[in-house]
């Protein structure tokens, strides 16, 4: 899967069919939607997004009923270059972003229907999606990032909004400003890369590629059953669960614990564990130090769960806006962290997601005693709320609170104390 480093900046690339399962956010991926037509005034299923999309262009009834059935049974490619002969269009097509909302309900319509693409989009966390038209053999610098990277990336920005609305629960205003500020992170970082006519983002000199899932990786990370229930709580949403070679494993809806569960083929007694807020092991209701019915499971679950979310390689935070996607993926809204620095004074320095404003914000004080409190607004730095180009007092506590953000990521670090509002 094509996540992808570019100058110490994470993003998620998509586009080649190889590239599985990255190529299912692709308009001509093989996932049928059902979404309500307005002109013929009921619902109808869609083999892919591109053939709900192109449809929308066709204003005449008739047209539109001839040119669903006619493509029915034909390729997402095909609706593309075919749909210029069914007339006539809707003339305000390329105005007031007409297109851009009708693709926008069919992504909406694709993530609410399809549960590998909510857990693909999970994956993705709060970085850059980019739909890597460079490799394309012809030029798109409309709905993709194009040979140059200037391009608009529209499918990119509308799958970023929609992972903001469905598991950020942002609002459609709020999710599409944070679409937009990520999009010019990624087209800043991906225009330093040249021209790549033809080259995929994966095959580029100078971008780091994260392999996902790898056998080692999933070895070392999930050696027990708190390491993986530490790591699924933040993955798998409450109330959601799998099943794999009839063991069943979910977060509870009500008591937002991991937990395993299955009959075990060895003894045929049934087993129901799960690991409480404070790291204990619950089996058939009793506290245990150690479950031989888990150490078995495990050789099942760690494989599937590695395949449902995986863990990537995380990379050292060196701006703002890197340090904003890192936390994200660790904290909730109203929660933050507090360390002591490695300077003389053990400064102490607080991070987090602001409960009221959503914003991501360290502070602390200076070598000089002054309290500093910066955070990021709509792609911003302020600094005591002043809009600022840099900070000095920021340059000086980034390396610290980088080296705590990744040890708090990878659960290594213990000296840190989590705050609930702000």
């Amino acid at each position: 899967m094509p996540f992808c480093m570019i100058n110490q900046l994470d993003l998620f690339s998509f586009y080649d069919k190889s590239d599985v399962p990255a190529y299912s956010l692709a308009n001509y991926s093989s996932h049928s939607v059902t979404i309500f037509d307005p002109l013929l005034k009921q619902n109808v299923n869609w083999p892919t997004t591109e053939h709900y999309f192109q449809a929308q262009k066709i204003t005449n009834l008739a047209q539109r009923t001839k040119f669903i059935q006619d493509m029915k049974n034909k390729s997402p490619d095909a609706c593309r270059t075919q749909v210029n002969q069914y007339q006539p269009h809707d003339p305000k097509w390329h105005l007031n972003n007409t297109k851009q909302k009708v693709m926008l309900e069919a992504l909406r319509a694709k993530y609410d229907q399809h549960q590998d693409i909510q857990k693909l989009l999970k994956s993705t966390g709060n970085m850059p999606i980019v739909e890597d038209t460079a490799g394309a053999s012809y030029v798109d610098n409309e709905w993709g990032c194009g040979y140059d990277g200037k391009g608009e990336n529209y499918l990119g920005v509308l799958w970023m909004q929609v992972r903001a609305e469905k598991i950020g629960k942002k609002s459609s205003t709020d999710a599409e400003k944070e679409a937009r500020a990520l999009q010019q992170q990624a087209k800043t970082a991906l225009i330093g890369l040249g021209t790549r006519k033809g080259q995929l983002l994966q095959k580029t000199p100078g971008v780091v590629v994260k392999n996902v899932g790898s056998t080692s990786q999933q070895a070392t990370t999930f050696q027990s059953m708190l390491d993986l229930a530490n790591d699924a709580v933040r993955n798998i949403s409450p109330g959601q669960s799998f099943t794999v070679k009839g063991i069943t494993y979910g977060v509870s809806a009500r008591h937002k614990t991991f937990f395993i569960k299955g009959k075990s083929s060895r003894n045929n007694t049934y087993y129901d564990v799960y690991i409480d807020a404070n790291g204990k092991t619950h089996e058939n209701g009793k506290v245990v130090a150690k479950s031989g019915y888990v150490d078995w499971a495990l050789n099942h679950v760690v494989p599937d769960y590695q395949s449902q979310f995986t863990q990537r390689a995380i990379s050292s935070p060196n701006s703002i806006q890197q340090m904003d996607n890192l936390t994200r993926k660790m904290l909730k809204r109203g929660e933050s962290i507090t360390f002591k620095a490695g300077d003389k004074n053990q400064t102490e320095i607080t991070y987090g997601i602001s409960g009221k404003f959503d914003t991501f914000y360290i502070y602390g004080k200076g070598k000089n005693g002054k309290a500093y409190d910066i955070s990021l607004r709509n792609g911003t730095l302020y600094e005591n709320n002043y809009p600022m180009n840099s900070s000095k007092w920021f340059d000086w506590v980034k390396d610290y609170a980088a080296t705590n953000m990744v040890s708090q990521y990878s659960n290594s670090n213990n000296n840190t104390s989590k705050l609930k509002r702000r």
